[in-house]
């Protein structure tokens, strides 16, 4: 299913099948919250992985094709230091992050047959005191851009798990052909598809869908009372 697909089987569901050209959710809403339950099912399954590299699911992975990179001085500010670094021209999406790393499991060549050591942030002052490794390639996530450190090309590859996949609208494999659409599969396993519909439909909009709505301009705090009174409802369940 695409997502506009699952947004649009959650609108049907609270509609009641009804059609109306007064709908007061709007679908980009839905599609946030439909993002956020992907977010929290797949962040879970990742949680039990020993090694993010282990992850080679082509169903909840997305590819950014040919990203482009740049030779920045390593300040970044109008102090220059004339010592520079390479990074991605961009930014790049926001990745899920599990066990405080960020969900990219390949940064690569844009041939995905050489790939470059992700470490994390911190690690960055210490690689040149590394008697054996202190000239090896690496990867750092930062400010949702990529640094690469012992690098030099024009363009890499990237893969991962990200927050929002519409984010990759925009990205183009070697080839042009786009690397996400508003037509393509939505990223998540066939079988969460009814988890996140009723995760959105039985909480996030539980509230709201027990509260009348206030169609009448009399200033009357109708919308305000009931759901205050349907929060303290909650409240008393718990």
């Amino acid at each position: 299913m695409t997502l506009k697909e699952i947004t649009t089987t959650i609108l049907n569901s609270l509609r009641g099948g009804r059609f109306t050209d007064d709908e007061p959710i709007h679908p980009k809403q839905i599609e946030f919250l439909v993002n956020n339950h992907r977010a929290l099912l797949i962040s879970a399954y990742l949680k039990g992985m020993p090694d993010l590299s282990m992850v080679d699911n082509e169903v909840i992975t997305q590819d950014l094709g040919c990203v482009p990179t740049i030779q920045v001085d390593k300040t970044e500010c109008d102090i220059k230091s004339e010592c520079y670094i390479t990074r991605t021209t961009n930014k790049i999406p926001t990745p899920l992050v599990v066990k405080n790393m960020p969900a990219l499991t390949y940064v690569g060549s844009i041939t995905r047959d050489h790939d470059i050591q992700l470490i994390p942030n911190a690690r960055l002052p210490w690689l040149s005191f590394s008697k054996y490794t202190g000239k090896s390639s690496y990867a750092v996530y930062r400010n949702r851009y990529i640094y690469l450190i012992n690098v030099d090309c024009d363009e890499i590859n990237i893969r991962g798990i990200f927050s929002n996949p519409s984010d990759l609208e925009g990205y183009e494999q070697v080839d042009g052909i786009k690397c996400y659409t508003q037509n393509s599969e939505y990223p998540v396993p066939t079988d969460y598809v009814p988890i996140i519909i009723r995760e959105v439909l039985f909480k996030e909009f539980r509230v709201m869908t027990a509260t009348p709505r206030d169609d009448k301009n009399d200033s009357a705090p109708t919308t305000a009372a009931a759901l205050m009174a349907s929060q303290r409802a909650l409240s008393n369940e718990r």
